[in-house]
């Protein structure tokens, strides 16, 4: 607390429409009390930032001992935040995501893998709403924490691998780019419809499946694409359309 204060008045000083924010913390923590410090103290704070990953511990997060999918450990960590803004004393402060993934570990079979796909998308889907931004970690592959990169594909946390190859995280994004800026209320929880300006909806539809042996292979879904009841089947893969 003590860093932060020094550094926020210090950078005010310098120019009073500098942001500065906090506690920057992982797994979601301290942001209750830094809320409460900051108030009490009465040091500047523009808004609130953490992070957090998809197989961290519910021990280290919410002091429970839940078994908390990977697909849900990100927005369940997010909402814990939020919820602590909303009830402090400074409710309205924008809360800042400055990193995720889906491992903080270099797993080759999650963030090298189509697995990235849906993942992702569905990660978005249920942290809408819930922060003012949200940056995925990292990029790209090669950076400083990894060393030296021997190989293209080692389980980095990039959107593109050595080489300037994408990644399946990094087709999701451009994916999810095409669709609009209003987002319409759907009861999916593999799906996102949107508006754009022009009217138009542009919907994206993926089939999520959890990390299994490699032996196994998640279920089908079927999707109702008109009033004559077409239908369309997803691979048993995990995919994003």
């Amino acid at each position: 607390m003590e860093l932060y204060d020094h550094s926020a008045r210090a950078l005010k000083a310098v120019n009073p429409r500098l942001r500065v924010g906090g506690p920057s913390t992982a797994q979601a923590a301290w942001a209750d009390a830094f809320i409460q410090h900051c108030s009490e103290k009465r040091v500047p704070v523009d808004f609130v930032s953490s992070h957090v990953y998809g197989n961290d511990k519910s021990e280290d997060i919410f002091g429970t001992h839940e078994d908390i999918p990977r697909d849900r450990m990100v927005c369940r960590a997010i909402k814990k935040v939020h919820d602590q803004i909303a009830s402090s004393v400074m409710p309205t402060l924008p809360l800042i995501w400055s990193e995720f993934n889906a491992s903080y570990k270099n797993e080759p079979e999650v963030t090298d893998a189509a697995y990235m796909g849906p993942w992702l998308a569905d990660t978005l889907r249920q942290c809408d709403g819930l922060t003012e931004m949200m940056s995925y970690w990292t990029f790209s592959d090669v950076f400083e924490e990894q060393g030296v990169v021997k190989t293209p594909f080692y389980g980095g946390f990039g959107l593109i691998a050595a080489g300037g190859i994408p990644k399946p995280a990094f087709n999701t994004f451009k994916l999810l780019h095409e669709l609009g800026d209003q987002r319409i209320e759907l009861n999916s929880d593999s799906a996102l419809l949107t508006r754009k300006k022009d009217g138009s909806l542009v919907l994206v539809l993926w089939n999520y499946a959890p990390l299994r042996r490699k032996d196994q292979r998640g279920a089908s879904r079927e999707v109702q694409r008109s009033a004559r009841e077409k239908s369309v089947d997803f691979d048993r893969r995990s995919e994003t359309w």
